[in-house]
């Protein structure tokens, strides 16, 4: 299984700036990253735009970090890292892993469909078993 990968966005200061560090390989966090120019819906990219798009990070990489890396560079004007994605893999393994009581408490009623609505995690979550 590959590592996983995750991105971020930063903006220069300067399209020279930009221009240099799209000039030049990258290694984060003992990683080689891609970095480009964004691909943009219409395939066209505005002349000045000062944005540059970096690939293959870890998904560990905070916005701090890609700041004070490529703030070698010029002034950043702004950085985004998205937040790492779930894979379905781990949501269906959170699925399974979910309390059928709240609190902890065990169900008792043999033979019926208890169902229970707790929070967990910030959110209703209405579960129900079938006790014999």
């Amino acid at each position: 299984m590959g590592q996983s990968k995750s991105y971020g966005f930063i903006r220069f200061g300067d399209v020279e700036s930009q221009n240099k560090a799209l000039s030049e390989k990258h290694r984060i966090d003992g990683r080689w990253c891609e970095v480009r120019i964004p691909l943009s819906k219409d395939s066209q990219y505005p002349i000045g735009m000062r944005k540059i798009f970096v690939g293959r990070l870890t998904e560990e990489i905070t916005e701090e970090d890609l700041r004070n890396y490529f703030g070698n560079y010029d002034e950043i004007t702004d950085v985004f890292v998205p937040k790492p994605f779930r894979s379905r893999r781990s949501e269906r393994k959170q699925r399974r892993s979910l309390p059928l009581a709240a609190g902890g408490s065990t169900i008792e009623e043999v033979g019926t469909k208890v169902t229970r609505e707790m929070e967990w995690r910030g959110a209703v979550i209405k579960a129900w078993a079938v006790t014999q």
